[in-house]
């Protein structure tokens, strides 16, 4: 909750926006929410609007990895939560740890999944942080690494 305070949030495979619209609810300045799918994104969009938080947020109608390879912008706080058992996680961790600009310093990655998905990944910039378990959904958090 802390952390959430005046951050800019994104939220990449963001579905319906749950959780970027959680995040501004909750005091984060701005959420930036990448989703692929139609329905999904004509839901956020009218997500969006019934919580007016609309003006805080902008909607990427897109693919992820497209986004990520684009110009980065640092976010306190990065959100992973694609599909499960697609290898996608990883993929977007591995593509934001090639780019640090997208993470402001301290800033944060949270990747939700299946706890069975969780493994090591080769970082260079990030490192995992903690593992957090409930029941059929983990959370692992990362960030830069410390210099040792």
């Amino acid at each position: 909750m802390p952390r959430l305070q005046d951050a800019v949030f994104l939220d990449l495979f963001a579905g319906t926006g749950g959780v970027g619209i959680e995040a501004l609810s909750r005091g984060a300045a701005s959420a930036t929410l990448v989703e692929l799918n139609d329905a999904a994104v004509r839901d956020l969009r009218f997500n969006l609007e019934r919580t007016r938080l609309g003006d805080k947020a902008a909607v990427v109608h897109g693919d992820v990895f497209k986004f990520l390879a684009g110009t980065p912008r640092p976010h306190d706080i990065v959100f992973v939560a694609p599909p499960q058992w697609r290898e996608l996680w990883d993929r977007a961790v591995l593509d934001i740890d090639a780019r640090p600009e997208w993470i402001a310093p301290g800033g944060l990655v949270v990747v939700q999944c299946d706890p069975k998905e969780i493994h090591d990944i080769p970082l260079v910039n990030l490192e995992r942080q903690a593992v957090r378990k409930y029941g059929g959904v983990a959370f692992v958090f990362h960030g830069p690494k410390a210099i040792r």
